[in-house]
Order: C-alpha cells, then structure tokens, then sequence
C-alpha cells in the first residue's frame, strides 16, 4: 500500500510505502483532505488522519493519528 503526499503544494503526486499495511490486501479505500480509511479483506478497518471530535472511532482523547491505525471498535462487525 502507498500513500499520497504533496509536501511541495504542487500538482505533482509523490507516493510512499504505508509500511502499517504492508502485508494486509487491502480492498477498499477512502480519503479526504483530514481523514483516510482502508479496509482489508479479512474485513479489519484502518484509519489516519484528524481525529477531531473522535471521528475516526477511536475516542475522543486522541486528536491525530499519523499511521493507519485498527479501529478495532469495529471488529464485532462483519464488513
């Protein structure tokens, strides 16, 4: 899995390796200016991004999160 950065505010895409996911299949992903979501096959949630308002599902007391991380609030259900 590769992530996109434009770290120079140009037109240009730059991708890099999201060593967190190395190794899991991922199938679904979603992205916005704050927030990125990706979902692997065995149906497990990860996400990065702005955690304002715990709006990554993972509670309030973390603002960011710089790494995809498990939702694993999720786990329970069959995605």
């Amino acid at each position: 899995m590769r992530k996109w950065i434009n770290d120079d505010n140009s037109n240009n895409l730059n991708f890099s390796l999201v060593e967190e996911l190395s190794g899991k299949e991922i199938v679904y992903l979603s992205g916005a200016y704050k927030h990125y979501l990706a979902v692997s096959k065995a149906g497990h949630v990860f996400c990065c991004g702005s955690n304002d308002r715990g709006r990554l599902g993972l509670g309030k007391d973390i603002s960011k999160v710089f790494s995809f991380t498990e939702i694993s609030s999720l786990r329970e259900y069959d995605i």
